[in-house]
């Protein structure tokens, strides 16, 4: 006898990536024992957990879960995650690169990555990236909403890397955890800093480590010098650079949070920006190398600075 639970309203705007029907031979097998090893869009076990998780799987109008038996001859269908149908926002958005599998995407300062906010960059993708064209690419592996595979802070400009099918997404996701991609970051940091080193200070109580190199230090009339540094963190802690050079005595400029009890030179948010972007694309294995310039308040910063210095 079959346990259900009973479908939501939402699965009528939902595409059905695939349906699985039961070999013939199958008297009475638990669900979860019976996909993995089936399902082009779930490739492992724990993709398949996942999905149960996210009610992505369902039977004859009902969701399933991982513990209901079926019988050969029943059609299982495979849903879109729920999370992909969120309302989008009307927002404009720098695309660097673009094709039917990937894109890159230049997020602009004080717009959160994603979350439970209307208001995010990954709800203004959808209006902003072109569909997946390719004929070749099947039904289920089109993300019918483009996502996100990693963030940055609100407070942090620059690059992201966005997935278009599952395929990719995972082989991102995969990259990111091997450390196959690099990453780059430019920062304007407080006072004198030459030269280039590395700072392994643990974050959160996690191994972390930055590497910086000096790119030009310029004159300021708030604490005599400031340095433009490029960074390339090795790891992935949260707030790890704007922790990093803290330590080190530089705090990035517009950082309130971690510049300890020193006065803090503010002139409009946090003078970082994820610049560059070094990885194999996901499915042609081209090398990529992504980069844009720092925003125009790097400028205007400097300019204002020096003038005062000069005073």
């Amino acid at each position: 006898m079959h346990r259900f639970v009973e479908v939501s309203m939402e699965k009528r705007h939902r595409n059905i990536l695939e349906i699985i029907i039961v070999d013939d031979d199958v008297k009475r097998q638990r669900v979860y024992d019976y996909l993995p090893g089936k399902v082009e869009s779930l490739p492992s076990r724990k993709a398949v957990k996942k999905a149960f998780k996210r009610k992505q799987i369902a039977l004859g109008g009902r969701f399933l879960r991982s513990g209901d038996w079926i019988t050969g001859g029943d059609q299982i269908e495979i849903l879109e995650e729920e999370r992909q149908i969120q309302d989008d926002i009307q927002l404009n958005v720098h695309v660097v690169y673009e094709d039917d599998y990937i894109a890159v995407v230049e997020k602009p300062a004080g717009l959160l990555s994603s979350g439970y906010q209307r208001k995010t960059l990954q709800h203004a993708l959808r209006g902003n990236l072109k569909p997946v064209l390719d004929k070749s690419i099947p039904l289920h592996e089109k993300l019918s909403v483009p996502l996100l595979t990693h963030r940055l802070d609100a407070k942090t400009h620059g690059l992201l890397i966005v997935a278009k099918t599952y395929t990719s997404r995972r082989r991102i996701d995969e990259m990111f955890q091997q450390r196959e991609l690099t990453k780059g970051y430019i920062a304007m940091v407080q006072g004198e800093l030459n030269g280039e080193g590395t700072v392994n200070d643990a974050v959160q109580g996690k191994s972390a480590l930055t590497r910086y190199k000096s790119l030009a230090i310029y004159p300021s009339h708030y604490n005599k010098k400031m340095t433009l540094v490029q960074l390339f963190p090795k790891t992935g802690r949260k707030h790890q650079l704007r922790i990093h050079m803290a330590a080190i005595g530089h705090p990035i400029v517009g950082d309130q949070k971690y510049s300890k009890n020193e006065p803090v030179l503010k002139h409009k948010g946090l003078f970082l920006v994820a610049n560059y972007l070094d990885f194999k694309h996901p499915i042609t294995l081209e090398q990529l190398k992504i980069a844009i310039d720092c925003p125009n308040k790097f400028d205007r910063l400097i300019q204002r600075e020096q003038k005062k210095a000069s005073y």
